[in-house]
C-alpha cells in the first residue's frame, strides 16, 4: 500500500526545492491545485500511478523516487543506513542462516562480497546509533562471523 503521507512530504520537499509554488506543479502535471494540495497532504488515499507519474515528471523526479523516496547513493550510504535500523542484527541472523542452507558457490560469493565491503568501508561504515534507538539493538556482525558462523 502506497504510504500518502510520505508521498505528501516528498511532493512538499521536491518542489519546494525547485521554487514551484503548488499552481505551478499543478500546471506542469497537468492536475488540478486542489489535487496537489490534497497530495501533499497525505489526503488521497489511493492516488493513481498515472497522476503520481505526471507529478513526478513535473518534479524531474523518478516515480520510484516519489513513491519510495530516494535511494543511497553508494554502497556506504546504503551499509551506513542498515547499520541505523533497529532490526539489523535480526537481518544479519537470517543471512547468516540463509547463508547455512545455500551451497558453497554461492556460500562463498556472497561471503566474499561482504568482506570486500567491509574491507572497503572498514568499521566507519556503521554510524552510531541514534540516542532514541532502542537499548536491545546488538551491533552488526562482521564479516569474518558471517564466515565462520557458515
Amino acid at each position: 500500500m502506497l504510504e500518502a503521507r510520505e508521498i505528501g512530504r516528498r511532493v512538499t520537499r521536491y518542489r519546494e526545492r525547485l521554487g514551484f509554488r503548488q499552481a505551478e506543479l499543478a500546471k506542469r502535471a497537468g492536475r488540478s491545485e486542489a489535487y496537489v494540495n490534497r497530495l501533499e497532504n497525505g489526503l488521497v488515499r489511493s492516488p493513481k500511478i498515472g497522476d503520481l507519474s505526471a507529478i513526478a515528471r513535473a518534479l524531474s523526479v523518478t516515480l520510484d523516487g516519489l513513491i519510495y523516496g530516494e535511494a543511497p547513493r553508494t554502497d556506504e550510504d546504503i551499509l551506513a543506513a542498515l547499520a541505523r535500523q533497529p532490526r539489523f542484527a535480526v537481518a544479519m541472523a537470517s543471512l547468516v542462516k540463509g547463508l547455512q542452507m545455500a551451497d558453497a558457490e554461492d556460500r562463498d560469493f556472497v561471503i566474499g562480497h561482504l568482506e570486500s565491503l567491509a574491507r572497503r568501508f572498514g568499521d566507519h561504515a556503521f554510524a552510531p546509533a541514534p540516542a532514541d534507538a532502542p537499548h536491545d539493538a546488538t551491533p552488526p556482525p562482521a564479516a569474518s562471523d558471517l564466515a565462520s558462523a557458515t
